[in-house]
């Protein structure tokens, strides 16, 4: 875990290494968020063990929107010493990213150590940094259809009114006065829900606000921390897998389930079949379940969480007026069909290649039809809560123009903000700190009001 906040502290400082090269990059604008017509200037200057690089070169790559549209070579050995600067005008709104590379005299690129590598998509970037033009003039594309309400309408009272038995488990805590669960939600439909359920201890009925932290896609169990966290905090704290399968398995119970149950594109050609329309299922039944609880004070809803997990809180911010709060990073399905736009796909209609151009797999005209009953640009638009965004400019797997795009549909009259940073990607390297600090003002503010018998 140590090692981990090493190598985030080292990537958002702007210096990853590539053997023990440090590339430093230096904006001219310090949060890189322009306007259009306004010039996007970056400064890079390598070092290895802290003595400037006078050999080989330094490759830029510029990307916009995705796609390289132009490499840049910098010889060390010509200018030694200096930084090499990079220049970008940006002429309408979008986003441009620049990818540093080392490399050698014999003109190879100097991959990193496995060890230092923060993002195992990007084994060779030294350094990276990206900028926005004109975010809040991004639009999106994406058509609504026009049942689109109705159609989630009716999806959220059936599982509402669907019959739920919850099975809990009390496990052991090493946090005091928190109380731990292991929770599997059976329904009769099948959509089943699970997690750890966190409860201060002696909580009165009706005193506690919940906290739900959703679980982001990783072929794994989901971790407690989150629902317990927030019940040290004072409140009913929630952690459910996006999965649904029982929590406290061994590892390769998950791998091997949700390879086989959870393929990404199965069914995408059909609303009623893509495989990932039982995760937006499950988070009006994990909503359902939390309201539920005796403990919930009937007012203090948050949702929060990462990637998918930020997708399913924008989905439930949008189905349920019972949400106060959402605190949203990275998230993903943004813009299944962004080539509409002029920007990638989201997945999983990317081709995974950022190497070369071909970004995006093409979808079919029936997936078009019915991807956009699951695209975030869609539900973003029904939000009404308090809600808090976060994206980093060289993330390339949750684009953040297309979570611009998103973000933009939230309607006007809504509290809102959108938190960013030029140098972290995906992976957990983005925090909302935005999004923390209102976490953090709620948690200040709420009591416990312990039970008493009478």
């Amino acid at each position: 875990m140590k090692k981990l906040f090493a190598l985030a502290w080292m990537f958002l400082s702007g210096s990853l290494f590539a053997e023990d090269y440090v590339c430093e990059v230096t904006p001219n604008k310090p949060d890189c968020r322009f306007c259009c017509g306004e010039t996007f200037t970056v400064r890079a200057h390598l070092t290895k063990s802290g003595v400037p690089v006078t050999e080989g070169k330094l490759r830029c790559v510029v990307k916009w929107e995705g796609k390289i549209i132009d490499t840049r070579e910098f010889d060390l050995a010509a200018r030694p010493g200096e930084a090499a600067e990079i220049n970008f005008t940006g002429t309408k709104p979008g986003w441009v990213l620049f990818s540093f590379f080392v490399v050698d005299r014999k003109g190879k690129v100097v991959p990193k150590p496995v060890r230092r590598v923060l993002q195992f998509t990007k084994p060779d970037v030294v350094a990276e940094i990206g900028a926005m033009f004109d975010g809040e003039r991004i639009a999106t594309q994406v058509p609504c259809p026009a049942d689109f309400d109705a159609y989630w309408r009716e999806l959220a009272a059936k599982v509402r009114n669907a019959p739920m038995a919850a099975e809990l488990k009390e496990l052991p805590c090493k946090t005091p006065g928190v109380k731990l669960y292991a929770c599997l939600i059976k329904c009769r439909d099948g959509v089943n829900t699970s997690g750890y359920l966190a409860i201060p201890e002696n909580a009165k009925p009706g005193s506690l606000p919940v906290v739900i932290s959703f679980q982001s896609l990783t072929n794994s169990d989901t971790e407690p921390d989150g629902s317990i966290s927030a019940a040290k905090s004072g409140a009913l704290g929630f952690s459910p897998t996006w999965h649904g399968f029982p929590v406290m398995q061994p590892k390769n119970f998950y791998a091997t389930r949700c390879k086989r149950l959870y393929p990404r594109r199965r069914g995408a050609d059909d609303r009623e079949t893509w495989t990932f329309r039982s995760v937006y299922l499950r988070v009006l039944r994990t909503l359902a379940f939390a309201k539920s609880r005796p403990e919930w004070n009937g007012k203090d809803l948050v949702v929060r969480g990462g990637s998918l997990g930020g997708a399913q809180s924008i989905v439930a911010a949008a189905l349920d007026d019972g949400v106060t709060l959402a605190v949203i990073q990275v998230p993903c399905y943004c813009e299944f069909n962004g080539s509409l736009s002029g920007r990638k796909n989201a997945n999983p209609f990317q081709t995974g290649d950022l190497k070369t151009n071909n970004i995006n797999r093409e979808l079919s005209p029936a997936e078009a039809r019915s991807m956009v009953y699951y695209d975030m640009a869609n539900f973003t638009r029904l939000i009404r809560c308090e809600c808090y965004f976060a994206t980093g400019f060289a993330d390339e797997l949750c684009p953040p123009s297309n979570v611009f795009a998103v973000y933009n549909n939230v309607p006007e009259g809504v509290k809102k903000n959108v938190f960013t940073n030029p140098m972290s990607g995906h992976y957990g390297t983005t925090r909302d700190l935005q999004g923390e600090k209102r976490l953090q003002k709620f948690f200040d503010g709420v009591k416990v009001q312990r039970y008493t018998a009478e």
